[in-house]
């Protein structure tokens, strides 16, 4: 009697845990019994389970399938083009094209693409000075572009150009070069251009080009519409040198050109043109500043045409960079330059109406952050905005046109205006 109690006792003391279990235990129960009516009623879900019979092959298209021998076609073809890519060629290929009468044209191979130039090298006469940021902008199309259209002459290499076919492609890329095997570089001084493509013609910038001047890694000036700009001095020695330009693309494959130019120091360099160079600061109704026609001389780029023409008018400026790595027009210094400026009624409209923030300005000197804090010098080349002066070559007949900003270009880009203000 006594354990008939205790028992009775210890289940009015648990009987809501005794609940609980009973009800978990039903829940658990009742579940299975709807499952397993489910896939009675449905079947059991395909995704869980392989379908032997189903295609292991992805194919697009809409209500698109293949059967068994189209599926063995489809994989023959695949693991053929698979095969392909992986190739790569053991020896360099060359192409031999003959022209014979009454016979058409064979083309057996490849050959190495050479490349042809237009400069020789050139020291600057007045040398580097001082102090990059680039500017705003684009270059004047074809501005310093190496042709393409005609066959190239110097250099030894790969070149990666494409035969053409399904079965035989080359996978190297292929460099242009304006340099020429042989050249002659009278002074201390070496410009030219490198233009890299993938076999698939995508270009490759210059994280993908590697150039040395006789062993040592020489750094471009910039890059312009797909060609790299580079200029040497120090690297160079007198007599031989070597430069070697190799390029790979993103798969691995690399194609690698040499050139041997012969550099005679104490030769005068080789005159190779004239620019003007026009200072304007129509934004402060000071009009315009400078205006200087110079000489420049093989393989120079903007930069040393801007300093030419700078000393030439007696005027000094200080910059940031370096004439060939990131030239930048930081400011200009002449007594009382900004006596008498008044911005013109449209532009202090939209600059009041842009809330743009006033900073002051100095009498004797005129550069960025003066009179508003964006304000500045951008560069115009024949009435296109560059990205920068360093990845410019200097050609003949232009015009350099440096411009005072109140407010990062907007006078000049048409964020202001369409036309004049």
């Amino acid at each position: 009697m006594k354990e008939k109690n205790s028992f009775w006792c210890f289940l009015k003391k648990h009987r809501l845990s005794l609940l609980g279990v009973v009800f978990i235990l039903s829940l658990t129960f009742f579940s299975g019994i709807f499952l397993s009516m489910q896939e009675q009623v449905h079947g059991r879900n395909p995704l869980v389970t392989e379908n032997k019979e189903s295609s292991r092959i992805a194919v697009t298209g809409k209500n698109y399938t293949l059967n068994y021998k189209q599926e063995e076609e489809y994989k023959h073809k695949q693991e053929k083009q698979e095969a392909k890519i992986k190739e790569k060629p053991s020896e360099p290929i060359e192409e031999i094209q003959k022209n014979q009468k009454g016979e058409e044209k064979k083309v057996t191979s490849i050959i190495s693409q050479h490349v042809s130039g237009t400069q020789d090298g050139g020291e600057h006469p007045n040398g580097n000075i001082e102090e990059s940021k680039p500017s705003q902008g684009e270059q004047k199309p074809n501005q310093g572009r190496p042709e393409t259209g005609q066959g190239n002459q110097g250099g030894n290499g790969e070149s990666g150009e494409n035969i053409g076919g399904d079965e035989g492609i080359s996978k190297l890329p292929e460099i242009i070069c304006n340099l020429k095997e042989g050249q002659i570089v009278n002074g201390n001084f070496l410009g030219f251009t490198v233009q890299a493509t993938t076999y698939k013609k995508e270009p490759l910038n210059s994280f993908y080009v590697i150039v040395k001047v006789n062993g040592k890694k020489l750094y471009s000036s910039g890059m312009q519409h797909n060609v790299i700009s580079y200029r040497t001095s120090k690297e160079l020695q007198e007599g031989n040198n070597e430069i070697s330009v190799t390029a790979t693309d993103k798969e691995g494959n690399t194609a690698t050109k040499n050139y041997h130019v012969t550099v005679k120091k104490e030769e005068a360099q080789v005159e190779a043109g004239t620019m003007r160079v026009k200072l304007q600061a129509d934004v402060l109704g000071l009009g315009t500043l400078l205006d200087e026609k110079v000489v420049f001389y093989e393989g120079e780029n903007l930069p040393y045409v801007v300093d030419r023409a700078f000393k030439k008018a007696g005027m000094k400026y200080r910059y940031t960079g370096t004439f060939d790595y990131g030239f930048y027009l930081q400011r200009i210094y002449k007594p009382g330059i900004t006596n008498g400026y008044k911005i013109p009624a449209p532009i202090l409209k939209k600059l009041e109406e842009e809330n743009c923030s006033w900073v002051g300005f100095e009498t004797n000197s005129l550069g960025e952050k003066d009179f508003y804090y964006w304000s500045g010098w951008l560069y115009r080349l024949d009435g296109y905005f560059p990205d920068g002066l360093s990845t410019i070559p200097a050609e003949d007949g232009s015009e350099i046109e440096l411009l005072f900003t109140l407010n990062n270009g907007a006078e000049y880009n048409g964020t202001w205006f369409s036309g004049k203000w």
